[in-house]
């Protein structure tokens, strides 16, 4: 599973379909704007199933909701958060401190929401863990992912 920012060329790669920090990150491509596009696939050859021409398996099962964000780490002001493996409507993100305290929530039309790592009065959170839920509405519907770490340190 894996992210490509077109803004910055940059891929984010997991040898699993499970959130969580990327396992490889490099640059490769010409830069241009634009959203974070999902990637499914293994990334060695050692895997069965792999499509030996491309390497990119089927994408997860279309009902099942991954939650996706990157950069994560964080060292800047911005990650984005996606919800993938389904047909997103909007997406809806929430922000815990380590105490479970809300410290951010966001919304956005379709998969993909940009947050400035900024509490709800709209000062920059400090470095540390943070854990996050990710919601997709799907057919009117709104599906839940797992609970999610994402870490910043500037």
């Amino acid at each position: 599973m894996g992210l490509y920012n077109q803004a910055t060329a940059q891929f984010f790669l997991r040898n699993e379909h499970a959130g969580g920090f990327a396992d490889i990150e490099f640059s490769y491509g010409p830069r241009d704007p634009g959203n974070l596009i999902p990637l499914a696939g293994e990334w060695s050859a050692t895997f069965a199933g792999v499509d030996e021409v491309s390497g990119v398996k089927d994408a997860p099962d279309p009902g099942q909701l991954v939650a996706l964000n990157a950069p994560n780490p964080v060292s800047g002001r911005e990650t984005t958060f996606m919800a993938h493996g389904v047909n997103a409507q909007r997406i809806a993100v929430q922000v815990y401190n380590i105490s479970g305290q809300l410290v951010w929530q966001g919304e956005a039309p379709g998969a993909v929401l940009t947050w400035n790592t900024q509490d709800r009065a709209g000062r920059p959170l400090a470095n540390g863990v943070y854990l996050y839920q990710v919601n997709a509405l799907v057919d009117g519907q709104w599906v839940v992912a797992g609970i999610q770490r994402l870490l910043i340190v500037r």
